[in-house]
């Protein structure tokens, strides 16, 4: 069974006022021999494993949609995670909920799209956005979808979620944005295409960080060049 995993706060930050740390994943589900005792309906199961035909069965049969496993994850969520997009379409098309969200110790509540986004599916993410899953849904610690992505290495994400209105410039409670995580993680094209959408290159965190002294701390030397030449100081 592939577990799903979540990202934590900001992909590259920890928001509690630390400074830059290396990106983690909670797994906040372990693996049980008994999958009824951690709350997994059969829907959940078939959504999981991309099991198209049991999925529809269950859906005409009156499973409920939006049930919720005893960690708080949900049938969309896991089939978001996993990438099984003819799942994701019966599910909605069932009436479930695409803003279905889980809270995570390290990330709060993190969203359907926020899964879609860390697994690197596009296609989820289209069929999520235009369900009317939030683009800019923050959670407790304001972490948003784009902020994810920017880690991600996808630069066609970050195209759709801007597209859809995702901001841009948006922080975190100690200032981090999307650029600043790009810039930690090697991601030129993305810093590009961030900067392009408006990104201020000089935006500074509470305690005086910029996208291009993250760049510099990790040693990006063409996303420092980059940045330098979009006007950063």
């Amino acid at each position: 069974m592939k577990l799903i995993t979540a990202i934590t706060l900001c992909t590259l930050f920890i928001c509690a006022g630390a400074t830059v740390t290396v990106a983690q994943k909670a797994r906040p589900v372990p693996r049980r021999t008994d999958p009824e005792k951690v709350g997994f309906t059969r829907l959940m199961r078939a959504a999981e494993r991309g099991q198209v035909q049991v999925v529809r069965a269950l859906v005409r049969s009156g499973a409920e949609v939006d049930a919720k496993h005893l960690a708080g994850f949900t049938a969309m969520m896991l089939a978001a995670n996993n990438g099984h997009l003819r799942v994701v379409k019966i599910l909605l098309a069932a009436g479930a909920n695409p803003n279905t969200s889980v809270f995570t110790a390290h990330a709060g509540e993190v969203s359907a799209l926020t899964w879609a986004v860390s697994s690197g599916n596009k296609e989820v993410v289209d069929v999520l956005l235009k369900a009317g899953a939030a683009v800019n849904h923050q959670t407790e610690y304001g972490e948003q979808p784009l902020m994810t992505a920017a880690g991600s290495g996808n630069p066609e994400i970050i195209k759709t979620l801007l597209a859809a209105g995702a901001k841009v410039n948006a922080k975190t409670p100690n200032g981090y944005t999307a650029l600043m995580t790009a810039a930690g993680r090697f991601e030129l094209e993305i810093v590009k295409i961030l900067i392009g959408a408006g990104a201020d290159v000089n935006a500074k965190t509470d305690i005086g960080e910029t996208a291009l002294s993250v760049a510099g701390k990790f040693g990006n030397n063409d996303v420092v060049a980059f940045l330098k030449q979009a006007g950063a100081k």
